[in-house]
């Protein structure tokens, strides 16, 4: 194995079905050609790459390394996928999938390329994804759904993605939201088709000290879809991260941090919930350089409930208003401790509590 010049899938896969649970798989330094899925099915399995092993596909949709055992581990492997002209987005079609088990880690590994998402976190919990980079894949860089919870993705780098950097998507089709998540020192450069970070339908997430460079939409999104009937961002804290050169499409009108909600309710875990955007904190976050946009900060219709923007450093285009909140009543916003390239901006208070988490 690992010649660069033998189809070693089945013999990944038979070594992967043969080891006890915890046991560990280690790729010595080399290239490993994947022409199908591989399966991690068994509890505690690592697959442990050494310096300069490689996994490369050879397929254009079956890329996907699945991991389905609870605690099943992937590190410190470079995984490569041919050139894909066409997004594809079924499980098969996700470099590594993280696919409903508890436990599981993806760190330190390189990916570059593939048809859909480099990782997809489909419904697991307890999860860990960490020092991560993605390049140059279709899709997201990571993209989590399907009800995922109590995870911690952080120190990854995602560039050039087809889509977002970093999604959380909750669709209502699912019965559950993204919950419990916090998302540390990420950063996003080159966003050429879509946002940064985003949370389109979650409950609970925390986005902190992350940097965004260089993106056609919003640096950070916030929403509740109806085009893709998702929930909405509720309890979300936007705390302390780096935006820089955001909304580069001047059709669009996201600034650096854009927030839409909806009217209606959806049933969530067994309750019902609203799909207006509720408790959100924007607290001393960076944001320069917005390249277009009616405002750096756009809450852009009065579905929102107590929401705080604090402590914001904003500089730029004297022409790009700091903060817009004229969509949302009085009483649901707080403004306080900001500044657009060095002048305070109006403090507003707010009648009502404070988001919670």
């Amino acid at each position: 194995m690992g010649d660069d010049a033998t189809d070693d899938t089945e013999a990944i896969q038979a070594a992967i079905d043969g080891l006890p649970p915890g046991g560990t798989l280690l790729f010595p330094a080399g290239t490993y050609l994947q022409s199908d899925v591989i399966v991690v099915d068994r509890p505690g399995v690592r697959l442990q790459g050494a310096s300069g092993a490689t996994i490369e596909a050879t397929s254009t949709d079956r890329v996907a390394i699945l991991l389905r055992g609870g605690g099943a581990t992937i590190s410190g492997l470079t995984l490569t996928a041919p050139a894909a002209t066409q997004r594809l987005g079924e499980l098969e079609h996700h470099r590594i999938v993280l696919d409903g088990a508890a436990g599981q880690s993806v760190t330190g590994n390189h990916i570059e390329g593939g048809p859909g998402v480099g990782i997809f976190v489909y419904g697991s919990t307890g999860f860990t994804v960490s020092g991560n980079s993605v390049a140059g894949t279709l899709a997201d860089g990571v993209h989590l759904t399907a009800g995922a919870s109590e995870g911690t993705v952080s120190d990854n780098s995602i560039t050039h993605p087809g889509d977002d950097c970093i999604a959380v998507v909750s669709y209502i089709d699912d019965g559950s939201m993204v919950s419990d998540i916090t998302q540390e020192g990420n950063a996003c450069a080159d966003s050429y088709r879509a946002r940064g970070f985003s949370v389109v339908g979650g409950r609970d997430i925390v986005m902190r000290d992350g940097r965004v460079d260089l993106t056609r939409g919003a640096g950070i999104y916030l929403a509740s879809e109806g085009s893709y009937e998702t929930y909405a961002a509720q309890r979300v804290h936007v705390v302390g991260n780096e935006i820089s050169r955001a909304n580069t499409d001047s059709s669009l009108d996201h600034g650096a941090i854009f927030s839409t909600g909806r009217p209606g309710t959806a049933r969530a875990d067994g309750r019902l919930v609203t799909l207006q955007n509720e408790d959100i904190l924007l607290s001393d976050n960076v944001i320069g350089a917005t390249v277009s946009s009616r405002a750096h900060i756009v809450f852009n219709d009065r579905h929102h409930r107590r929401v705080v923007i604090e402590g914001s450093r904003i500089s730029g285009d004297l022409d790009i208003a700091p903060i817009d909140v004229s969509r949302l009543a009085g009483e649901d916003y707080e403004l306080s401790a900001n500044s657009s390239n060095g002048t305070a901006v109006p403090d507003h208070p707010s009648r009502r509590s404070r988001p919670g988490r």
